[in-house]
């Protein structure tokens, strides 16, 4: 049981940093560098998550220090 909550831990640890994140980062960037009037900004999360193997590390990082802090926190 103590593992099963270690990884629902490190899961939402995971879904928080993949939408928060990208908000923030989206909501800075557009406040920052503003487009030119008339045109868009497009978002695509699945052609950055194929092409780059640094996103998957950082996802495993990231989900690693949830776990990591529900099982030091669980067994204290």
């Amino acid at each position: 049981m103590l593992y099963l909550k270690c990884v629902i831990a490190g899961i939402a640890a995971l879904v928080i940093a993949a939408v928060v994140l990208p908000v923030i980062m989206g909501i800075l960037l557009y406040t920052l560098i503003r487009p030119p009037a008339g045109t868009t900004i497009g978002f695509d999360p699945v052609s950055i998550a194929k092409s780059s193997p640094t996103v998957w590390l950082i996802a495993f990082f990231v989900f690693a220090a949830g776990f990591y802090w529900e099982f030091h926190r669980l067994t204290k």
